[in-house]
This record gives structure tokens, sequence and C-alpha cells, in this order.
């Protein structure tokens, strides 16, 4: 129950707008629970009344406020209580469940505080039996407030996908051109030696704005828990990724930020712009942590390319992160999850493959993708 009045307590503040300080200064060095609701609750009253939930800052605070006592006294016959009513659950259940007496709580942000409003009787007598007080309905109240606020997030987010599909559209005819004119679509980025380098340049940063600003609200929990999983946000995500992320790391190579920054691009120099929509669509797919990597392999070449020229690099590590490249590039290549001008003769991926030592490109498994 301690744990559950930190998490309760902290969720309320956060539902109800608190500025406690108390909170926020605990939780720079108190882990808080991982816990989360998830799905519908059905709660089964002494009257034989089922109460459905399914809003999770909801549930938290049910869970909390209905088991609330008023002094440790209580505490013995409390326990006792709840062990006799985990022992009688199944019959319970279906008792309540055959009378057909339920109540869904859905509009959390017109809950009655008081114990007869009028207004309605049934959610009135569903709170009553809970025992829930009027700070916890008040909390109630705050989570329906906050559900609509995720809503109304949601829907201006939405607002802004013609202005994300336009920047995608405008990059993908800047690959294509890229491609027609025998440059690759990373290399002739990272020259940046034309007018078209520099619009290109333009709704990188057009889209590195919008996704950073989606990020954050999903970072500050902001938009509805199943925003992540939503498959219109997983495949816009991942057509992101594959456009944007490949001019983000020329462009992070280009400017020598490896030096700058002090590393390699996949370690300190990756936004989470693209972390977040990599790990939506490994999780829709149920694919391998790490595995959907085909946006920001460019970067393994680029420190490949640096580790060659680098004599403390030991030869064995090198030859089993080139193996594993390959090997992610012949997967990606086959399922068409990356371009054909990845493989034109002048780009970057191929003059790194043809330094190779001889044995090393004899038995690789995209040998025949190189051009000669």
């Amino acid at each position: 129950m301690k744990n559950a009045s930190c998490v309760a307590s902290y969720a309320s503040c956060a539902l109800t707008g608190s500025k406690h300080t108390l909170f926020d200064t605990m939780s720079k060095f108190i882990k808080r629970s991982p816990y989360q609701p998830c799905g519908k609750y059905v709660f089964c009253t002494e009257t034989g009344r089922l109460v459905v939930v399914k809003n999770p800052d909801a549930v938290l605070q049910m869970l909390f406020y209905s088991l609330q006592i008023e002094s440790e006294t209580e505490l013995e016959d409390t326990a006792l209580a709840s062990l006799k009513a985990h022992r009688t659950y199944k019959d319970a259940l279906d008792r309540s469940l055959a009378t057909h007496n339920v109540v869904c709580l859905e509009n959390l942000r017109e809950l009655p505080l008081s114990s007869d409003d009028p207004v309605d009787i049934n959610v009135c007598a569903a709170l009553n039996d809970l025992s829930l007080s009027a700070t916890a309905r008040l909390c109630l109240r705050a989570a329906g407030e906050l559900e609509k606020q995720k809503e109304d997030n949601r829907n201006k987010i939405k607002g802004k996908k013609g202005d994300i599909n336009k920047c995608l559209k405008a990059l993908e005819e800047y690959r294509n051109t890229c491609g027609n004119d025998g440059v690759g679509y990373y290399d002739a980025f990272k020259l940046h030696k034309k007018e078209e380098d520099f619009k290109a340049n333009v709704n990188r940063l057009e889209l590195a704005a919008l996704w950073d600003e989606i990020i954050e609200m999903i970072k500050q929990e902001q938009l509805p828990d199943n925003f992540e999983a939503e498959k219109e946000w997983v495949d816009l995500g991942t057509q992101f990724r594959r456009l944007a992320e490949p001019i983000d790391i020329a462009n992070y190579y280009r400017h020598m930020k490896n030096e700058d920054a002090g590393g390699a691009y996949m370690t300190k120099g990756r936004p989470r712009r693209y972390h977040y929509p990599q790990r939506w669509r490994e999780q829709a797919e149920q694919l391998d942590r790490d595995s959907s990597g085909e946006s920001c392999f460019w970067a393994e070449v680029e420190e490949l390319n640096i580790a060659r020229a680098n004599e403390d690099t030991k030869k064995k590590e090198i030859e089993n992160r080139v193996s594993t490249l390959e090997k992610n590039l012949r997967k990606w290549f086959d399922k068409n999850e990356v371009e054909k001008d990845v493989f034109l003769k002048e780009s970057t991926l191929v003059k790194w493959w043809h330094t190779l030592p001889h044995d090393q490109k004899a038995k690789s498994c995209i040998k025949e993708l190189i051009p000669s």
C-alpha cells in the first residue's frame, strides 16, 4: 500500500496539475513503479453491482482509494475481509454477472462529486458502493480531463500529417532525381553541391521539427497510450526514418560531428525521433530489437571507413562488423527495405566495400550487388 500510495499520489498530482515540488524532487532519485493499468477493469461491489472502467489513470486512482482505511485499527479487519473476498471471488463474480447490473464510468469529466447527486443515479450509486471520497472523485474527473487533452493533442498532431507527407514527398522526389543522375541519395546530400541539396536540407529540418514535437509529447505522456501502436503512425514513422535518417547521417559526417560530439552517430548523435519510430515498428511486427536498422546503416559504413584507417582497431572486430552489416544489407535489400541507389558505383558503400580484403569480398553475401 505504501508503494501504491506513492504511485497514486504522484499520478494524482500530475492529473490535477499540482506544482508540488516534493514529488518533482523525489522523482529525480526515487524510481517510481512502472505499473500501469491496461484494458478494462471491472470492480465488483458488495451490492452486486459491476463498475467498468477503462481509463488507466482513473483505474489507478480507484485501486488506491477503494482500499483506503480510516485508521490502523481497521487494518486487521480489512486484511481478513480482503482474504475472504479473494476466496469467494469467483462466486461473487458469477452472482454479479447474473444480475446484469453494470455501470460503465465513461464520462469521467462529469462524475458527481457528492454522494446524493441526482443527475445520474446509477453512477452515483456505483461511486457510493466503492466508498469513493470527494477527493477520489476529483481525481477521476481529472483523469477524464487528461484523457480529453490527450485526444485533443492527437487531433492536433493528426492535423500536421499533411505537412509531414508534403516534406516526405519532396524528399522522395529528391531521392529519385539523385538516382537518375547516377549519384546516390546519401552521397548527393553529403556532397551538397546543387540547389536541390539545399532544398532537401530545408525539408529535412522541417521534418525534424515536426517529429521532435511528436516525440516530446510522447515523452511527456501528452498523447493517448495507444498512439505508438497505431498502424498509420507506425507506417508513417517508418517512411520518415527511411527518407530522413540517411541524409541526417550524411549531414552528421559531412560536418564531422563525430569528432565534435566525441563519438559515432549511433552512440552520440542519433536523435530520439528515429529511435522511437524504429521501436514502434519492431514492436508492431514483433521483430528483434534493433533489427529494423535499415534507415541508419550508413552510420556503420562511415564508422567502418574510419576504423579501417585506425591501426588500433582489431582486425577480427572489423571483420565481424563487416559480416553483420553485409548480412543485414542483404536481408533489407531482399525485402525492398533499402533502395537500389545504395549500390551505385560511386556510392560511399561501394567504394568502401572495394577496399575490403580480397578473401572477405570473395565470401561476401552482397558481392553480386556490387558493381565492378
